[in-house]
């Protein structure tokens, strides 16, 4: 997998720890030294995105527009954050470290948004899994739950993302990045 931004026009931004970068044609910048039509990404995308606004009002005026792109576009893969100038809308995994903890949790981290609900902190838990191919059985030891559990996990999963199979799943995590 190559990631955008890497040979091409497109712009690619990743988060490593606490730290927002962006590639465009091959070119690494980090945040706040980045072009100005990266910042005006953000920025209009923040500007745009009304619940990221309200979790960001106790964030310090010089981290908001860092955070945010952390947050939403934190994780790096082959499918580009803008192209021609447009979002692709395709959010991207990042593990932060503080999921399930975070109290904006899906608000700022879209990826985890579904047009069903958020995916909470246990199901990505269990999306994650069944995208590395475990079976039930290996989900609920490794979990530390009961199979009958994963299975309930999987109905709403599968709610969630309108999906039917685990390979549903396993798409739906490829496609945000989480797998």
């Amino acid at each position: 997998m190559i990631p955008a931004g890497l040979i091409d026009n497109n712009i690619e931004f990743f988060a490593k720890g606490n730290k927002l970068f962006s590639i465009q044609s091959g070119i690494r910048y980090e945040f706040p030294h980045m072009p100005e039509e990266h910042i005006t990404f953000l920025q209009n995308e923040l500007d745009n995105d009304e619940a990221a606004l309200e979790t960001l009002t106790h964030t310090p005026t010089e981290d908001i527009l860092r955070i945010y792109g952390i947050c939403r576009f934190g994780g790096c893969n082959h499918l580009p954050d803008v192209s021609e100038g447009e979002c692709t809308d395709v959010s991207e995994y990042y593990d932060c470290g503080i999921r399930g903890r975070c109290m904006y949790e899906g608000l700022r981290c879209k990826e985890l948004v579904t047009k069903k609900g958020i995916i909470s902190f246990r199901q990505l838990q269990v999306v994650i899994l069944i995208a590395a191919g475990k079976l039930n059985k290996e989900i609920a030891g490794e979990l530390d739950i009961s199979e009958n559990t994963v299975a309930n996990h999987l109905v709403n999963i599968q709610q969630k993302i309108e999906g039917r199979t685990r390979v549903d799943i396993a798409t739906f995590a490829k496609e945000r990045g989480i797998a």
